[in-house]
């Protein structure tokens, strides 16, 4: 029993049309080859379309099958290991298309993982909570000159200070034309940079602002605004703050990172070729980090221009980690692109994973994991930005925004 894909395979994370054309093909044609019990070109071409969109949980699980009908029973046991790493559960255990398997002691293990992977982890605490019937909060950040920490938003474009516990308002799109989704927050001496994007979600978005972001730099005493200007064809996801002649800020529409100054915005680097959909960014030890959506954790160095994927080791799943955060050694990695959604650490040790540890896994809280920042000692992250409120393009109002404490 092959697992059935939508109509479009999440297909928004392709650039081109050729590529949507071909998988949507060798999709079809891996179906019909199931049906007709050709299960090698059913394995063939369920291959090839992962090929054309790697990670995705639904092929994953249908190579898994077609390993298996194909006689290839260790590695349909590896895939269909890494495919319950992604989205946790325990139907392939009445799926005929893998009776071959149930006699292998690695493949009775899996349902070992699996209740590993569905248990209930809260290592953190509950630290604050607010409503979010209007406001769906996305980013984080934090102003070491006030020691405040900052929220942002998607729908009310709006940038928070936090101060005794409570929001003030210090940007939002009514009085700066340029604020749109708040994506991300990084301080400086000088500047608090603030990078936003024009998502559909925003409020009064237009067709206009499609695929526009930009960039805004607040003074950190007054938050008034110092520059402001626009990034066009470009969907900002993070900035980060490495020194004063080091800015970066991720795209996720073209999968390129952009360095920023306070005039304008240049390519830093161009992973179009490479990577699906680039999300967090982080600076460790004079290389760039990012975290590709689809297929994990690159190290990238400008020097020699090498791009590296960091190997998991089969210890976590590389798809779906939104944002990071490097601390004392440690990548914090706030994942929600996998069933069910976790916050976790990683152990570096020269770029390579020594070990992993689970922070947060399979909360009461429904909506996603995005960002987390350095306060102090500590680590807050935003547990619960409100993806999972909208219908049909419309923002209903999300569970009450719950930012969570990891102390150290």
């Amino acid at each position: 029993m092959i697992k059935w894909l939508s109509f479009f395979i999440s297909l928004f994370l392709f650039s081109h049309a050729n590529a949507q054309d071909s998988l949507r093909t060798y999709y079809a044609w891996s179906l019909d080859a199931y049906k007709q019990k050709d299960y090698s070109l059913y394995l063939k071409y369920a291959r090839r379309a992962n090929e054309l969109r790697p990670n995705h949980p639904i092929l994953g699980y249908n190579i898994a099958s077609a390993l298996a009908l194909n006689g290839k029973h260790q590695e349909s046991i590896a895939a269909l290991k890494n495919y319950l790493q992604m989205n946790a559960s325990m139907d392939y255990m009445q799926d005929l298309d893998f009776i071959s398997l149930k006699d292998y002691p690695e493949f009775k293990q899996l349902k070992k993982i699996v209740n590993e992977l569905l248990q209930k982890v809260e290592s953190s605490e509950s630290w604050k909570k607010f409503s979010q019937k209007e406001d769906h909060f996305e980013s984080i950040g934090y102003n070491q000159k006030d020691q405040t920490i900052m929220l942002g938003t998607i729908t009310t474009r709006t940038l928070y200070s936090m101060d005794n516990g409570e929001l003030d308002k210090v940007l939002d799109y009514e009085k700066e034309p340029l604020t749109y989704g708040v994506m991300g927050i990084d301080y400086a001496d000088d500047y608090i940079w603030v990078c936003t994007a024009a998502l559909p979600e925003i409020n009064n978005y237009q067709k206009e602002y499609e695929n526009r972001s930009s960039i805004i730099g607040l003074h950190p005493g007054n938050y008034k605004v110092k520059f402001a200007y626009e990034v066009p064809n470009a969907l900002l996801g993070d900035i980060i703050y490495v020194h004063d002649d080091l800015v970066l800020a991720s795209d996720g529409l073209n999968n390129k990172v952009y360095q920023v100054t306070k005039s304008g915005a240049s390519v830093y680097a161009d992973f179009s070729d490479d990577l699906f959909n680039v999300q967090g960014i982080a600076w460790v030890n004079d290389k760039l980090i990012l975290s590709d959506y689809i297929l994990g954790l690159h190290t990238y160095d400008a020097q020699t221009k090498e791009l590296v994927k960091i190997d998991s080791r089969s210890l976590y799943a590389d798809k779906g980690i939104d944002g990071i955060l490097f601390d004392d050694g440690y990548l914090y990695c706030f994942q929600n692109g996998t069933t069910p959604k976790r916050t976790f650490r990683i152990k570096l040790n020269n770029f390579q994973v020594n070990e992993v540890e689970v922070i947060d896994q399979n909360l009461h809280e429904q909506a996603e994991p995005t960002q987390g920042v350095k306060v102090d000692n500590d680590i807050y992250y935003i547990s619960n930005s409100a993806w999972n409120a909208y219908e049909e393009g419309t923002y209903t109002g999300g569970e009450d925004l719950v930012i969570r404490k990891i102390k150290k």
